[in-house]
């Protein structure tokens, strides 16, 4: 197990990951976070939540309670995401180092999750508000 000396370095090995061995994991993991992202956000416009960004930001008292869904769903995807990233760094540099397989992790699958679902939620409850004014 190693750390990182700057920052630089992990700029220059992140790259060497996205064409390094099991590459393909950076689009299958976020292409999952954004179907369970989506999924998550017509379940909030259904529930007449707010979108998710929105809701933690600006809605103190659903705060709790949304980070809790999110941490649940979320969950076994990142711990995926981290060892997927370990396992390649070890294929690559024979070095594992952790706060670098945790950062990348969670990056991968919490961004286009939190993004997915934030637009499925705004696109999901503006459907329901056209459909039922009309």
């Amino acid at each position: 197990m190693r750390i990182y000396t700057s920052f630089g370095e992990f700029l220059n090995d992140l790259g060497l990951r996205l064409t390094g061995p099991m590459w393909v994991r950076f689009i299958l993991q976020p292409l999952v976070a954004i179907i369970l992202g989506v999924r998550d956000g017509i379940n909030d416009a259904r529930a007449g939540r707010p979108p998710y960004i929105w809701g933690l930001f600006f809605h103190p008292g659903g705060r709790r309670e949304t980070l809790t869904r999110s941490a649940e769903t979320l969950a076994k995807p990142i711990i995926i995401a981290t060892v997927l990233d370990a396992i390649a760094q070890y294929l690559m540099f024979r070095a594992i180092y952790p706060g670098a397989a945790v950062l990348v992790g969670v990056t991968v699958m919490a961004l286009p999750y939190t993004l997915a679902r934030a637009l499925a939620n705004r696109v999901a409850s503006s459907r329901r508000q056209r459909e039922t004014a009309a």
